[in-house]
């Protein structure tokens, strides 16, 4: 999807019950250790079912990865409720983005009932019959959830730092250029998020226009002698 992109799969969930959190922060310390630009992560621990030292270790581990200049795109999960303390989602800051999903097959932009929402949820993508290949039959596989949506977007923060765009303005170009996203009930569950839906293709364009200007400022610059 990004040019000279490189995958580094990090395993955090296997068949050992309540391990997760602590393989999910020795995940974190390689990826930081690894030097990885951006993190796509479809995991989530609220911080109330946690007890305080998981709560300490889990809040370490992600302003580690915040220090260390990695970007960190997180799933808003799937349990039709607003998002209050769940983690990495609620991270917050200029490079990390947490994603709710929407309909595939709608003529507009419709947010899944399913999705959690919220103030803390940047984005939305579709995250319905999204194709992931066949499975060990040959049949076809498709995907739901945010946890298919959230690939979306960080894909688009990938090309976007290909570009060579400073990570700390990648979320702000995303969320410039979002289109609008309706909610599927209304009455019933009336969803809403910080952002919209993501236009990857405005985005793109934005970041060559930005890019651009920014490259004739420092040739005009070095035109009048301000830079050597």
């Amino acid at each position: 999807m990004a040019p000279n992109l490189t995958l580094v799969p990090l395993q955090v969930f296997d068949h050992t019950p309540g391990e997760s959190l602590s393989r999910y922060v020795k995940a974190l310390d390689l990826a930081i250790d690894v030097k990885v630009d951006m993190l796509s992560m479809s995991v989530g621990w609220e911080l109330s079912d946690l007890e305080h030292a998981q709560r300490n270790v889990l809040m370490r581990a992600l302003h580690a990865v915040h220090r260390s200049g990695i970007f960190m795109v997180s799933s808003a999960g799937n349990k039709f409720g607003r998002v209050k303390d769940m983690f990495p989602c609620c991270f917050g800051g200029p490079t990390s983005m947490c994603v709710a999903y929407m309909y595939s097959n709608r003529t507009h932009n419709v947010l899944n009932p399913i999705t959690n929402w919220g103030i803390r949820v940047d984005v939305a993508a579709y995250g319905n019959n999204i194709f992931t290949g066949r499975d060990e039959k040959g049949e076809l596989r498709y995907f739901n959830g945010t946890s298919a949506a959230q690939p979306l977007v960080a894909g688009l923060i990938a090309i976007l730092l290909s570009m060579d765009v400073d990570p700390r303005m990648a979320k702000s170009m995303v969320m410039a250029n979002v289109d609008h996203v309706d909610c599927a009930l209304p009455e019933d569950l009336p969803q809403s998020i910080r952002g919209g839906a993501i236009n990857p293709l405005r985005t793109i364009k934005y970041a060559i226009k930005w890019l651009s200007s920014k490259s004739r400022g420092l040739r005009a610059a070095k035109r009048v002698g301000l830079l050597d």
